[in-house]
């Protein structure tokens, strides 16, 4: 049960990614030229997270939840697949909606619905046995800085 349920975690996490980098890209585009700036982050953040964060983040799920969240095999399933509900809710929305013909409301709405996707997970991954690999966690928290400078706040 647990690979299946990681098998699909990893297999939506790719897509989330692909979709949340492409909506940071019209985000980018659409701004000032001084949101240029951003891109280059963009592509080396999502770069870095396509590239590495695979094997990292199956190595975490399967660990187990640390004994202090007191959280059982079941409950830990059920975490995993919740998220990976949220990232097939995101991936649709971003997948549904034609990115360069939305409002640039839809697009913050957009952006803030990936963020809280990114911080479940990066909240789930923080609670597992084996510890997050530094670059990880410092790669997502500059992932978390470019939404908030993207959706404007």
């Amino acid at each position: 049960m647990r690979d299946e349920s990681t098998k699909n975690f990893l297999i939506n996490w790719e897509s989330f990614l692909k979709n949340l980098s492409k909506l940071c890209e019209v985000q980018i585009k659409q701004r000032s030229e001084a949101y240029k700036e951003l891109e280059n982050i963009r592509q080396t953040i999502f770069k870095e997270l396509t590239d590495r964060s695979k094997s990292d983040i199956k190595e975490l799920i399967n660990s187990g939840a640390h004994p202090d969240f007191s959280i059982d095999l079941k409950d830990d399933l059920m975490m995993v697949n919740l998220l990976t509900q949220e990232m097939k809710f995101f991936n649709r929305l971003i997948e549904f909606d034609q990115l360069n013909y939305v409002s640039q409301d839809d697009l913050d709405d957009a952006t803030s619905a990936g963020k809280t996707i990114k911080d479940s997970i990066e909240d789930f991954l923080k609670k597992r046995k084996k510890k997050m690999p530094g670059w990880l966690d410092n790669i997502l928290y500059v992932l978390n800085e470019l939404l908030s400078l993207l959706k404007g706040g």
